[in-house]
């Protein structure tokens, strides 16, 4: 599953969600669970399985497997603890969970053990406890007493750190976790997913009504589960997916290791598909390309195996396409037979949402992305790389001289791109886009024409926070003190 995915739970139906991104109006999965409880009130990801909390019939702690399969991996009845667990989180080695009859926050050992390992009454600051999470450091909670999200200290210190009135928002609070960056949120009032800046802020980012499929949210999370406890990036998440289209190998998708190392990590020829592979991208899950043989865009499973999961032709729209994006919903491509940016519904249907003409710009358009806010593009008549407002508005917000310049990407901070025609490198310029060049890497030995380029790092090229800040962080050791990590 994508890291960017929003796993959330509703007592309407009883069922767990899987919400695409952060938040777009697909539902990728759900699971009725409705005859093991009539009340499901929170949830969780672990990173492998799905715990969650029901009250009915059983005052219970759950662990699904996966992102959902039929099986419930074990249980445990916590009813001489506290009645109606209402919030359930992990910490990588305990379970943090509330109970509302009592008004306090849990922590159970494993998942799930017997154990409590300790409690916190918070009935003197709101008498309606929600929800919690586990940031790596503090307890995020929610509470519909005062409507406020709460910052508690550590797991679980009698110190409040701060916390933010939601009132004007949601009067219904029910759900909460943490991203690493932003803090998403549920409440029942509106029937809505909500995503808060920082730890708290009064911005709110975006939301996302989900009433018409559960009336009722509750828990809700993130699958960026690293990102969630403050651990460092997981092998490979800064790697380079990159494409090209001459010598030595000719038509081949590449992955290059971090930003840039010399380390080639793997490729696939897909000569057989399409000779020409112009443009490349990575969803999380799988890696979309486009072929100037074939007219398509293509999605192959994975980084990459030899399954191309769907295609869909561009013939109709543009006989030329350079190159190829994703923002979490739609497909953002650009082709120079007409010198347009398009964006594609979905992963992909033949709908075209919409195009902009760039060639009063530029007659030789390359590469294109998507940071989440605006469409950086690259264009070698006047060998620039471009950046365009929006999806897409006749705005253009800036531009940067570059030599030759092929594909074009975005990682949170800097600008990945690539040259061709004599200038086979993959090169990372300072921001959007500073005279600074940070590295480059001579990929000729690979492949002297060198196309898209793309990051792996999917939440930072979206705006979601980057996979992951590098911190220390501190985690509870199974004596119930305190060690680093």
């Amino acid at each position: 599953m994508a890291l960017t995915d929003t796993p959330w739970c509703g007592s309407e139906a009883d069922k767990l969600y899987l919400q695409s991104g952060q938040f777009s109006a697909t539902l990728k999965t759900s699971i009725d669970l409705s005859g093991i409880s009539t009340s499901i009130q929170g949830i969780t990801w672990d990173g492998t399985n799905t715990p969650w909390a029901g009250s009915t019939p059983n005052d219970k702690l759950y662990l699904q497997s996966g992102q959902f399969s039929a099986t419930l991996k074990t249980s445990e009845n916590v009813t001489a603890i506290d009645v109606f667990p209402a919030g359930i989180s992990w910490d990588g080695i305990n379970t943090p969970w509330i109970g509302t009859t009592n008004h306090k926050l849990h922590l159970q050992s494993g998942q799930f053990s017997a154990t409590l390992k300790t409690s916190r009454d918070l009935s003197s600051v709101d008498t309606g406890i929600a929800d919690i999470s586990w940031d790596g450091t503090n307890t995020p909670w929610i509470g519909t007493g005062d409507n406020k999200l709460y910052l508690q200290s550590a797991q679980f210190s009698a110190t409040l750190k701060t916390s933010v009135d939601i009132t004007a928002i949601e009067t219904s609070p029910s759900g909460i976790s943490w991203d690493g960056t932003n803090t998403p949120w549920t409440g029942n009032t509106d029937d809505k997913l909500y995503l808060q800046s920082g730890q708290f802020s009064a911005t709110l980012k975006t939301s996302r009504a989900v009433g018409a499929i559960d009336n009722i949210p509750q828990g809700i999370c993130t699958n960026d589960f690293p990102a969630r406890i403050g651990q460092p990036p997981t092998p490979g998440a800064l790697d380079t997916p990159w494409c090209g289209v001459g010598a030595p190998g000719g038509a081949e998708l590449f992955l290059q290791s971090g930003q840039f190392s010399a380390t080639l990590k793997t490729s696939r020829d897909v000569a057989s598909i399409d000779g020409v592979p112009s443009g490349i991208t990575w969803d999380g899950d799988n890696t979309p390309w486009i072929g100037q043989a074939g007219d398509k865009l293509y999605l192959q499973s994975g980084q990459f195996s030899a399954t191309i999961k769907t295609s869909v032709s561009t013939l109709g729209i543009d006989t030329v396409g350079d190159d190829i994006s994703w923002d979490g919903v739609n497909t953002p491509w650009i082709g120079s037979t007409d010198d347009k940016l398009y964006l594609q519904s979905g992963q992909f249907s033949v709908t075209l949402k919409t195009s902009l003409g760039i060639g009063g710009v530029d007659l030789t358009p390359r590469g294109v992305s998507w940071d989440g806010t605006n469409s950086p593009w690259s264009g070698a008549t006047g060998d620039k790389l471009y950046l365009q407002s929006g999806q897409f508005s006749s705005t253009l917000k800036t531009s940067r001289s570059a030599t030759n310049p092929s594909g074009i990407s975005w990682d949170g901070t800097n600008t990945p791109w690539s040259g061709s025609n004599g200038n086979a490198k993959l090169f990372l310029q300072s921001g959007q886009f500073s005279a600074t060049l940070k590295t480059s890497l001579d990929v000729v030995s690979f492949n002297d024409s060198p196309r898209g380029i793309d990051t792996n790092d999917v939440n930072a090229r979206l705006g979601l926070g980057a996979l992951f800040t590098q911190v220390t962080h501190r985690i509870r050791d199974d004596d119930g003190g305190l060690e680093q990590a």
